[in-house]
């Protein structure tokens, strides 16, 4: 069987940790289907050699930042891709999927802004921003959801609070629980950013529902109490709102603790499970999160004592 991965949503973060973990898994386990996957030439390019040296690679020239683009893409040149090479299964590691093509559609759940509004207090420009996003990309959401064959979520909790909003028949869905690549396992001593330093880590983007100012509060109060003040705060993850980030930056300025929090903005890949292995514990902040990947990393690569701070522990199921 020929399958097509619509790859193109994996830019940050979760989604990308996600698709290079399944589709390393999928190489390993099934010897049978012929596997593709769609990328983006202009912001994906660094997943290339990531992937399974077996699935072939389809690149498009699409930008990381017009969800409209594609949009429009899926809805009128994805359909031409999969009748051209005869794909049986499209799998789509993203809400925002095709209305419609010419085989069996599989769709992963996994932006959950879309279906819920984060408690988290904002600027009313931040707030007319969000819901005006979540306004556009619902509908896309629901109908895309209820033409496919499966659709399927990395939680029970995620599943029974999307499954009646969207009108999805039960019986085709499933739970799938996100795994962790075995490169987390392990020791990786040479991937140490700061030295010999021990420090706390975050894998977060700079969003608001991300909570990082409960991340640094708390590293500010527990900090002087431990390796006498010698440990820093690491925050990895795409600074996508740099307001946040200077109110942050000015947090940490006012705790007493600017020398010792860093952001170290998007990363690759490959250096994830070393900054895993090798930090004293992950903090964890998020108030909203479809199932709390970072969490099941550090429960991976720590092996032990993992500290969490997790307001809403119930949307990081393990």
């Amino acid at each position: 069987m020929n399958i097509l991965v619509n790859a193109l949503s994996a830019r940050l973060s979760g989604g990308v940790t996600y698709l290079v973990s399944i589709l390393n898994a999928l190489a390993k386990v099934d010897l049978r289907n012929n596997y593709s996957v769609l990328l983006s030439s202009r912001y994906q390019s660094h997943l290339f050699p990531l992937l399974p040296p077996r699935f072939t690679i389809y690149p498009v020239s699409l930008s990381a930042h017009s969800l409209f683009q594609r949009w429009l893409f899926q809805q009128f040149v994805l359909h031409k891709l999969v009748r051209q090479h005869s794909f049986h299964l499209l799998f789509n590691v993203s809400d925002i999927a095709p209305i419609r093509v010419l085989c069996p559609m599989v769709i992963l759940v996994q932006d959950f802004t879309i279906y819920s509004q984060p408690k988290v207090k904002k600027h009313w420009r931040d707030q007319a921003w969000f819901y005006g996003r979540q306004l556009l990309r619902r509908p896309l959401a629901y109908i895309a959801l209820r033409e496919a064959s499966r659709v399927v979520f990395g939680s029970e909790t995620i599943r029974k609070r999307v499954v009646p909003m969207m009108r999805i028949p039960s019986k085709k869905t499933r739970i799938v629980y996100l795994g962790v690549d075995p490169s987390f396992q392990g020791r990786d001593h040479a991937n140490r950013p700061l030295g010999n330093r021990p420090y706390f880590i975050v894998i977060s983007t700079v969003l608001s529902y991300k909570d990082l100012k409960t991340a640094i509060s708390a590293f500010a109060h527990a900090s002087p109490t431990m390796q006498n003040g010698n440990v820093d705060l690491i925050i990895v993850g795409e600074i996508l709102d740099r307001e946040l980030h200077q109110a942050l930056l000015q947090q940490a300025r006012e705790l007493g603790v600017m020398e010792y929090v860093h952001f170290l903005g998007g990363i690759p890949f490959s250096w994830l499970p070393g900054l895993y292995q090798n930090a004293f514990a992950l903090l964890f902040p998020s108030l909203l999160e479809s199932f709390g990947l970072p969490f099941l990393c550090a429960l991976r690569a720590l092996y032990s004592t993992v500290s969490v701070l997790c307001p809403a522990p119930e949307r990081a199921e393990t």
